[in-house]
């Protein structure tokens, strides 16, 4: 069943404050570590979706992701990490083939590499690199058949975004990642590229 985005931005709005809570009672105690994790929470856009030339197609090809990470810095310009995301669902509905109905969702575990380029003590420029392991479940039905399937596979990812350190504990940053490829037209009879745009939060840990 999809996740309604009311409940993914109620789950993401009490994540925040309660990491706000732990951040203000453990205080700017400036321990400047090599691990961060974080979470990014925006707005997924599907590319290409295969039935939109389709007569009087009705579609919704943009939701809410996020996606949660975890790095390790061996310096301030090069790091490692791996994230979990959620890459939203697509659906679609039109009067082709008797009438159809369509929902794509994607999921993806992704392993990265990091380079960070610091403007000064607070405000940095990063980019990623990485490859991903998706998992696509799509849901289709019209006047001829019923179709329910799924399909995974691996793909190149990358990514840009800025950072912003409000202490050495505690950032926020806005950051663009493109995940191509997801999906198996053969399998599912799609295939899409989806691109993560969001905001979010890091804070770095360890001795």
């Amino acid at each position: 069943m999809k996740k309604t985005k009311q409940n993914r931005g109620l789950k993401f709005a009490g994540f925040v404050s309660a990491s706000l809570v732990l951040w203000l009672v453990a205080g700017p105690a400036q321990a400047e570590g090599p691990w961060v994790a974080g979470v990014t929470f925006g707005q997924v856009a599907i590319q290409d979706y295969e039935l939109e030339a389709e007569s009087d197609t009705r579609l919704d090809d943009t939701d809410t992701g996020w996606r949660i990470f975890l790095g390790y810095q061996f310096n301030e310009n090069f790091g490692v990490g791996v994230s979990y995301l959620d890459l939203g669902t697509l659906d679609a509905a039109g009067t082709a083939f008797g009438g159809f109905t369509d929902q794509i969702e994607a999921t993806a575990i992704e392993a990265w590499v990091i380079g960070t380029m610091p403007i000064n003590e607070q405000f940095s420029l990063f980019g990623t690199l990485g490859i991903f392991s998706w998992d696509q479940d799509v849901t289709y039905s019209d006047s001829f058949e019923d179709f329910r399937g799924s399909a995974d596979g691996e793909d190149f990812a990358f990514g840009f975004g800025v950072s912003y350190w409000l202490n050495a504990d505690f950032g926020v940053h806005a950051t663009w990642h493109r995940y191509a490829n997801i999906g198996d037209r053969n399998v599912t009879g799609h295939e899409n590229d989806r691109d993560l745009i969001g905001v979010g939060i890091v804070f770095a840990f360890g001795e």
